[in-house]
């Protein structure tokens, strides 16, 4: 995992650089794929707009923004906010591949007719064995 901390109109302290690339380890660490994260803390007027981008080998991108007061709130916003959007990314990415989803049975073919339901088989035995 490659992470990149760029600062913008602002000059970030090593604590707070620190602070931001162990969350995005934190965050990306339940990917498989070998992924790029690149952090963008800014200062606009009174707040930190920090900006998460994480890029994987297949193309897939998760983008989140938060603007907080506290730079480090503002990282722990953005993280959340990605953490959800990746987590949401693998869930569908395990569906896809046929994986069933939550909630979800599977009936077997014999357990799915009803003792109402009678197959056309069984309406011509019957009406033979009359």
């Amino acid at each position: 995992m490659n992470v990149e901390i760029t600062n913008r109109h602002i000059h970030v302290t090593d604590e707070v650089a620190e602070y931001a690339r162990d969350k995005a380890e934190r965050v990306t660490k339940f990917l498989k794929q070998d992924v790029r994260v690149d952090v963008v803390v800014d200062k606009e007027h009174d707040d930190f707009l920090v900006e998460v981008i994480v890029s994987g080998h297949k193309g897939n991108v998760v983008v989140g923004r938060e603007r907080h007061a506290e730079p480090r709130a503002a990282i722990d916003l953005v993280m959340d906010k990605v953490s959800q959007q990746l987590r949401k990314l693998a869930g569908r990415r395990k569906h896809h591949q046929g994986e069933s989803m939550a909630g979800e049975e599977t009936v077997a073919p014999d357990e799915s007719l009803d003792e109402a339901e009678l197959t056309y088989e069984d309406i011509i035995d019957e009406e033979l064995n009359k």
